[in-house]
């Protein structure tokens, strides 16, 4: 009996191993995922520091479930505390990114997140595998930034665009860390293309997209950061006249009775030393290489 041979035998190992590599590539695509959004759809035990429970307890988190799940992560208006899955070792700083209500800040920090991702093997995929998901991850993102975008747009507000001049303010100063600036560069590259692409029905590639004409529509997104931009330069200029205006103290006055007299400099002169002027014009420049920037100020 021990030697005959068991006609099931075949049929029971391949379809074991086809489901086990099933399981294995699900369970890698919900740790990228988890890893990246800080979320999870149920209440199983995890070793993630924090991870806010969103979406149907009987869905599974995928790729083709994320779009969904993602978007109801994003208008969230509050977040119930029975709704954060936090571990004992988890910082405030790990609570903040979890529960960060912010679409647009929560999307790059999703984005800095999935570029440590792809460089950071998984117990059961390899580097390649694990960098494919998280630029999948990546592509929905810059999609999701752009739907919030537009968004605005169908609602007549600008809440998520002067959320994004803001972390472009932030990230524009002389200390800025050029790590996120570099960071920021790319998610912003990647934005413009899926604002694009929205309208656009063919398979283009991000760096040909970026590059192409935006429908009047979808350059509405974009006005409130010019708008807000050419504000604070204007500002400047009152900063200045603030700064002028200011009464000269005892000690100057005194100071001034031995001095030699020196030549004025004149307003436009003393606009090259204002603190804020280093960030805006770093902003002015870096807005100024998408070409969705000359379109909104044509």
């Amino acid at each position: 009996m021990g030697t005959e041979f068991n006609p099931f035998s075949e049929l029971v190992g391949p379809a074991t191993g086809q489901h086990d590599s099933g399981d294995l590539r699900q369970n890698n695509e919900k740790d990228v995922i988890q890893d990246i959004f800080l979320i999870s759809c149920t209440r199983e035990p995890h070793t993630k520091p924090c991870l806010l429970l969103i979406g149907d307890a009987n869905q599974t988190l995928t790729l083709e479930s994320l779009d969904q799940i993602l978007f109801d992560r994003l208008n969230l208006a509050t977040i119930a505390p029975e709704s954060v899955l936090r571990t004992p070792t988890c910082t405030e700083a790990e609570y903040h990114s979890a529960t960060q209500l912010d679409p647009i800040v929560y999307l790059f920090d999703c984005y800095c997140r999935s570029i440590l991702v792809c460089h950071k093997p998984t117990a059961s995929s390899p580097v390649d595998s694990t960098a494919e998901l998280a630029k999948a991850c990546q592509s929905e993102i810059f999609k999701q930034a752009a739907l919030s975008l537009l968004l605005d747009v169908e609602l007549g507000g600008e809440v998520r665009c002067q959320s994004l001049f803001r972390l472009l303010l932030d990230n524009s100063g002389p200390q800025s860390d050029l790590n996120q600036v570099g960071q920021l560069d790319a998610f912003m590259a990647g934005l413009v293309a899926a604002t694009q692409s929205q309208a656009d029905g063919e398979d283009v590639s991000a760096d040909a997209l970026v590059n192409l004409p935006l429908s009047d529509s979808q350059l509405t997104a974009f006005r409130p950061l010019v708008r807000e931009l050419t504000q604070r330069l204007k500002d400047l200029g009152k900063i200045d006249e603030a700064g002028s205006e200011a009464p000269p103290g005892p000690l100057q006055i005194a100071l001034g009775l031995h001095r030699r007299p020196k030549p004025k400099v004149g307003r436009q002169a003393r606009l090259l030393f204002l603190p804020e002027r280093n960030t805006l014009l770093n902003l002015t420049t870096w807005l100024a290489k998408y070409p969705v920037t000359a379109q909104v100020i044509q």
